[in-house]
């Protein structure tokens, strides 16, 4: 039915805990999951024992040594038990409503996106009980949880073999999302907005494992090469420019989100290969923009 493939942090402490419920929540989506982990940082092999999951410790890594999710994904086109793969990063909570929501893609191609829900600090939800949904409504409204802007990305369902001729990219880094992105808009493959159909949860953390800690994350050495290599230094694609999406009653459409000129922008830059009038049309958005908003503010 479905392979998870994730590469997590050491499984030490906090980030241990709620690595281990993620995990647990994919598992339980359906009968037949099954889950790949990748690395080999400090707990990862006893948590993948202890768990029952497949463990891929060597996968080549960058100098820093974060893995590759061109290695990532070139390991699972060849070795995963499905043909449907989603790569998620470790600390999201998934419910059953995934596997609704990709039993609805006939395309040979494409990539499935979304916007995550962020749980507040301490905040913790069991997801495989039967009442997860009432709990997280109450979350909602007591403010403990609230969805992510769609400049973040956390999840990546894709069919196996659609990242041929990726270019070298680190995950978990600034600009690694956006840049899956990119490289479906020049592919022509469709990217399809999901935040109304998947239930994606993000359990809080911070960035206390990786020296410079959120800073080195988004704007380090990794995260701008991710971005110079893959065309994503700025007007970066995000989730609301995919093509598609799913709504919350399991119907696929075209992405009512999208923005025109936005669209033709993207067109320009990653199909066409004209960053300069891209550019331009960029700056008409802009205009249109800011124009819409002293409008409203009349």
């Amino acid at each position: 039915m479905l392979t998870f493939l994730t590469s997590p942090k050491p499984f030490i402490e906090h980030v241990g805990k709620i690595q281990r419920d993620a995990i647990r929540s994919w598992l339980a989506v359906h009968s037949d999951i099954e889950v790949i982990i990748y690395g080999d940082g400090e707990g990862v092999s006893k948590a993948c024992a202890d768990l029952g999951v497949c463990h891929v410790p060597d996968t080549p890594c960058s100098p820093s040594g974060i893995p590759y999710f061109n290695g990532i994904v070139g390991h699972a086109r060849i070795y995963a038990r499905h043909d449907v793969q989603c790569y998620i990063n470790c600390d999201i909570l998934m419910t059953e409503d995934v596997i609704k929501a990709v039993k609805l893609i006939v395309s040979p191609s494409y990539l499935v996106v979304g916007q995550r829900i962020d749980l507040a600090q301490g905040v913790e939800i069991d997801v495989t009980t039967d009442n997860w949904k009432n709990d997280l409504q109450r979350l909602t409204e007591d403010g403990n949880a609230s969805l992510h802007a769609p400049t973040g990305m956390d999840y990546f369902i894709f069919n196996r073999g659609v990242w041929a001729g990726l270019l070298s990219l680190v995950i978990g880094r600034g600009g690694y999302d956006n840049a899956l992105l990119a490289f479906c808009l020049k592919k022509r493959i469709p990217i399809i907005d999901a935040t109304n159909s998947i239930t994606a949860l993000h359990q809080f953390h911070d960035y206390r494992h990786v020296s410079g800690e959120v800073e080195e994350v988004m704007h380090g050495k990794e995260a701008r090469a991710n971005m110079r290599i893959h065309g994503v230094l700025h007007s970066a694609p995000i989730v609301t420019d995919a093509d598609y999406q799913i709504d919350d009653r399991k119907r696929l459409s075209r992405n009512s989100r999208r923005d025109r000129l936005r669209a033709l922008e993207l067109y320009l830059r990653f199909q066409k290969g004209s960053p300069l009038l891209g550019n331009l049309i960029r700056g008409a958005w802009r205009l249109v923009y800011l124009g819409r908003r002293v409008f409203h503010e009349k």
